[in-house]
C-alpha cells in the first residue's frame, strides 16, 4: 500500500492508503471532489513516507448533486462533455471495471473512441464522495 496525502495551502486535508494502481489513478486526475468541495490538482511529489498531491479549492465549481453514487469494489468511469455549466456536462458513456488496473489505460487516453466518435480529453476527475472517475471531453 501507498500513503497519499492531499494538501492545500501547506496544510494536510486528508490521507489515504491506496494500492499502486490507486495511486497512479489519483496522480493522473486533474480534479478531486471530497467533502462536497472541488479541488484542482496543482502538483504532486514524493516525500519520504508518502506521496503528496497539492490541491487548490475551486469555489466556483460544484460537485454533482444528482449523479450516480457508486458503491462496491469495482471502479466506475464516466465520460462527459465538458462545458462551463455543470448542469450541461452530459454523460456520454459509463463503464464499470473490476479493478483500477483495468481502469488505468482508459484514464490515459487522449482521444477516446466512444460509439464510433472520437473525442478529445479535456481533464479527469476523481469524486471520492461518489466513488467515480470522470473524464471530461470535447469534440
Amino acid at each position: 500500500m501507498n500513503s497519499v496525502t492531499y494538501k492545500a495551502d501547506q496544510k494536510d486535508l486528508f490521507n489515504r492508503e491506496v494500492t499502486e494502481a490507486g495511486l497512479s489513478s489519483r496522480l493522473l486526475t486533474d480534479y478531486f471532489v471530497q467533502g462536497n468541495c472541488v479541488y484542482e490538482n496543482i502538483g504532486s511529489y514524493k516525500e519520504e513516507d508518502s506521496f503528496v498531491i497539492e490541491l487548490e479549492e475551486m469555489p466556483h465549481e460544484e460537485p454533482y448533486q444528482n449523479a450516480t453514487v457508486h458503491k462496491g469494489d469495482t471502479c466506475l468511469l464516466e465520460y462527459r462533455i465538458f462545458t462551463e455549466a455543470i448542469e450541461d456536462r452530459i454523460l456520454i458513456k459509463q463503464y464499470e471495471f473490476t479493478s483500477k488496473n483495468e481502469l488505468l489505460p482508459h484514464l490515459l487516453l487522449f482521444r477516446p473512441l466512444l460509439d464510433g466518435v472520437h473525442y478529445n480529453r479535456v481533464s479527469g476527475e476523481y469524486d471520492e464522495d461518489r466513488n467515480v472517475y470522470t473524464v471530461y471531453l470535447s469534440r
